[in-house]
C-alpha cells in the first residue's frame, strides 16, 4: 500500500512500506505447490467518518502479523493495533469441478458505518472473530456493535466487569462517574434490549434487566466520549 501526490510521485507523509500478503494454501492434488487460483491478494480502502483509512480484502498477513481481513490504519498510514485487534473473518471452502482442489474464502468486500456507532461488514466468509469470542454463524454479513473506530473508542480501557456474572439477569458494576450516562445492553444482533441511567458519583450501580437467558453485551458511553463494553451472561 502506498498513497500517491497529484503528480504520481510517492507522498512521503504516509507510510508506504506498508506489506500486506495472503497466506498461500496448498490441494491434496499438488500438496508443495502454493496454489492462489481465485485468491489473489486484494486490499480495498475505504476512509472513515474519523479520517482513518478501513483496510479490507482478501489478506491474511499484514507487516509478518496475522490478520484475517480486516483492519484500521491512522491517517499517516500507521497501522492502529488495538482496533480490529485478532478480529476479523472465518473462512470455508468450496469444492472446485474435479472434486480434488477446494478454493478457500475469507474475504471482506465493503465496510459501512451507520452513523450510530455501529459498522456493518461483508464479503465472503464463515463465522466471524471480534477479537474475543469467535461466531460461527455469522455468514458474508456483520453487524459489528462492539467496535466504534472512533478515537475514544482506542483508549485503552478495561472491559466493564458485571457481576455476579454468570447470572439471573440482576448484576451490579462498579464505575464512579462524573456525569449521569445510559448503560445499554445489546442482543447479538445488536438490538438495544434494555437501558438504564448511571447516576453520577455512584460506584456501585445494580442493574436489574428482567431479560431472557442469553449472552448480552453491556455498553456505556462515559462523560468524556470513550465507550466501554463488557459482557453478562444471563441464565
Amino acid at each position: 500500500m502506498v498513497r500517491m501526490m497529484s503528480d504520481g510521485s510517492l507522498d512521503p507523509s504516509f507510510n508506504n512500506d506498508i506489506e500486506v500478503t495472503q497466506v498461500p494454501w496448498t490441494s491434496p492434488e499438488w500438496p508443495n505447490e502454493p496454489i492462489y487460483w481465485g485468491q489473489f491478494t486484494f486490499v480495498l480502502h475505504k476512509v472513515m467518518s474519523d479520517g482513518n483509512i478501513a483496510v479490507l480484502g482478501a489478506y491474511q498477513i499484514v507487516d509478518g502479523n496475522l490478520k484475517r481481513g480486516i483492519g484500521l490504519l491512522d491517517p499517516d498510514g500507521n497501522w492502529i493495533e488495538d482496533v480490529f485487534d485478532d478480529a476479523g473473518c472465518g473462512q470455508y471452502s468450496y469444492s472446485g469441478g474435479t472434486g480434488t482442489i477446494d478454493f478457500v474464502y475469507n474475504h471482506i468486500f465493503g465496510l459501512l458505518e451507520d452513523g450510530n456507532g455501529s459498522i456493518y461488514v461483508w464479503g465472503a466468509y464463515h463465522g466471524y472473530h471480534d477479537g474475543t469470542t469467535n461466531y460461527p454463524q455469522q455468514r458474508f454479513i456483520s453487524r459489528l456493535y462492539g467496535l466504534d473506530v472512533g478515537i475514544a473508542e482506542r483508549t485503552a480501557l478495561p472491559p466493564l466487569q458485571p457481576y455476579p456474572n454468570p447470572g439471573t439477569g440482576s448484576f451490579t458494576l462498579e464505575l464512579p462517574l462524573s456525569a449521569p450516562v445510559t448503560l445499554e445492553l445489546l442482543d447479538a444482533s445488536g438490538r438495544v434490549l434494555h437501558t438504564q441511567v448511571l447516576r453520577t458519583g455512584t460506584h456501585s450501580h445494580t442493574v436489574q434487566s428482567a431479560l431472557p437467558a442469553g449472552v448480552y453485551v453491556l455498553r456505556v458511553r462515559e462523560p468524556e466520549g470513550a465507550v466501554r463494553r463488557g459482557r453478562v451472561v444471563v441464565e
